[in-house]
């Protein structure tokens, strides 16, 4: 997927620097300090990040955005999200990961994969000083949960694949303040259905400068990301998590 987006920002680049009027490019790239809380496991019967010893953890992310002058047609935003946690623990009560249970005292090593890929779908409300976009989005998740513990001599691993496509609705909106090059806004991407609510929003701030055909800036930010998965969900995983932290970027407007 890396090397998909890197040979679609090299394609699109000189169509974009024709003229932003027939085709608009912004992308970027950056890294996520992010912190795990939460419980996971087994309804009844799970165990918390803080007690699985879940470290906090920088994980990268990029994203590339192409609009277009025509009609109905929504723009594309296309993006990829590395997030790992992995840490280590006694865990002094037993819990149950699937169908697996771990006994109390139990010496883990555990990884929690969320990465996941977005591709969105939006249309531009409003494109001046205030810009307004709303969507749609499909997430893919490609990651899982992996619990191996040890007790009494005895070794257990049990992974569970969350490995699903979720759709979200999407908005963003930008402020940007005429003749400084400074602005600010934030991101949403929501669902609550039947097993599955997530909310992933993220507010930043911002600074871009031209440079000769290129708007080049840096980001700041805030991001959350909570995810509530029950037994209704299309994943053999209960989960009640929230990861949040503050994020660094470098972006790019063609």
């Amino acid at each position: 997927m890396k090397k998909l987006l890197a040979i679609s920002l090299l394609c699109a680049a000189p169509l974009a620097a024709q003229a932003d009027t027939i085709l608009g490019l912004h992308a970027g790239i950056g890294q996520w300090n992010a912190g795990l809380s939460g419980e996971l496991g087994a309804r009844g019967e799970n165990t918390t990040a803080d007690e699985l010893g879940l470290d906090d953890s920088g994980n990268t992310f990029a994203y590339a955005a192409l609009e277009h002058p025509v009609p109905l047609l929504p723009n594309i935003r296309l993006a990829i999200n590395q997030i790992e946690f992995d840490g280590a623990a006694t865990v002094e009560r037993s819990f149950i990961l699937d169908n697996q249970a771990f006994n109390a005292n139990a010496d883990t090593q555990s990884i929690f994969d969320i990465s996941h890929n977005d591709a969105t779908f939006y249309w531009e409300v409003l494109d001046n000083w205030v810009t307004l976009d709303l969507g749609v989005t499909a997430r893919i998740f490609d990651g899982y949960a992996q619990v191996t513990g040890e007790s009494n001599g005895d070794t257990t691993t049990e992974r569970v694949e969350i490995d699903v496509t979720i759709p979200m609705l999407y908005s963003q909106a930008r402020f940007d303040l005429p003749f400084s090059g400074v602005y600010a806004g934030g991101l949403i991407n929501v669902i609550d259905v039947s097993g599955v609510s997530l909310t992933d929003l993220d507010i930043f701030l911002g600074y871009e400068f031209d440079v000769a055909l290129i708007d080049l800036g840096v980001r700041l930010g805030y991001k959350t990301l909570d995810l509530q998965l029950d037994d209704d969900a299309d994943v053999d995983l209960v989960t009640d998590l929230k990861a949040d932290g503050i994020y660094a970027g470098i972006t790019l407007h063609l």
